[in-house]
């Protein structure tokens, strides 16, 4: 891993308003593993990958390799689009 930390990540956890260990525990790992995929020093395993891209509501293509297919749970649809 480049040591680059995954942006993506990082802003999604502040918007939930969640620390480190919270989204750690929710996804059952532990959080120095949380700390160091966030700060970019390790990548995750392919089901923890899917795990926390599910918690994040987001693709693992976004959450990890920055491909924006859809928006998160946490922004807003437009007001134009069909659900």
């Amino acid at each position: 891993m480049s040591g680059v930390r995954n942006e993506k990540m990082y802003q999604l956890r502040l918007k939930m308003g969640l620390s480190q260990r919270q989204v750690a525990e929710a996804v059952g790992i532990s959080q120095s593993s949380y700390a160091m995929i966030e700060g970019g020093h390790r990548h995750p395993r392919k089901e923890v990958e899917k795990k926390l891209a599910d918690f994040f509501g987001v693709t693992v293509d976004e959450l990890f390799f920055g491909r924006d297919n859809h928006g998160s749970r946490l922004e807003e649809p437009d007001p134009g689009e069909q659900q």
